[in-house]
């Protein structure tokens, strides 16, 4: 019961998030867990707590990871910045719920979300690509969908991942959903550099 009840809150918190969206093409109007793309990190977390992650063909930008018992939708968020930059300024930030149990319903969750930024962005150039081979998983086994929405100066999407068996027990990753809001220099650099 309290798993449906924080999805009824994410729909709610979407609907009510999202309404200052009929208006605005910015993706520094969106928010998750009141956090913006353009943010500082220092804002929200000491220095000491945020880690620098790599991708492995690029370190332009890092990644840190943050759970806390005070978000009221997401388990965890991550968040992507430039390594140099002095002022931890986000670039591209995703909240996370799991859906260990049942991957049908993320993809049922997904499509009610979808529906609701369709009517928020209803200029916006759809990025929806189906399903795919998650490029972290190199069996192929394992797959996510991506459906996004591009805006002015970013891109606001949604993606549910179903993770292989053998990637569930190797490395205790879960099936769920992840929203996601992120600069164009993010997007281009995560397309086309950072594998």
């Amino acid at each position: 019961m309290k798993r449906l009840q924080a999805y009824i809150f994410l729909v709610i918190v979407l609907t009510f998030s999202f309404q200052s969206w009929t208006k605005a093409d910015d993706i520094k109007d969106f928010e998750i867990e009141g956090i913006s793309v353009g943010d500082s990190l220092l804002d929200y977390f000491p220095k000491s707590e945020i880690k620098k992650i790599f991708y492995p063909n690029s370190k332009k930008f890092a990644r840190t990871y943050h759970k806390s018992k005070d978000f009221k939708v997401y388990e965890i968020l991550q968040f992507h910045y430039k390594t140099n930059d002095k002022k931890f300024i986000i670039h591209e930030l995703n909240g996370r719920i799991s859906f260990s149990s049942n991957i049908e319903e993320c993809y049922n969750k997904e499509k009610e979300i979808l529906s609701e930024l369709e009517t928020i962005f209803p200029t916006a150039k759809k990025n929806f690509q189906g399903k795919l081979k998650h490029p972290a998983d190199k069996s192929g086994k394992s797959v996510y969908t991506y459906n996004a929405f591009d805006l002015d100066n970013g891109a606001v999407g949604i993606e549910c991942t179903d993770w292989s068996n053998k990637i569930t027990a190797d490395k205790g990753w879960e099936d769920g959903m992840l929203i996601f809001m992120e600069s164009k220099e993010f997007t281009r650099w995560i397309r086309n550099e950072a594998h």
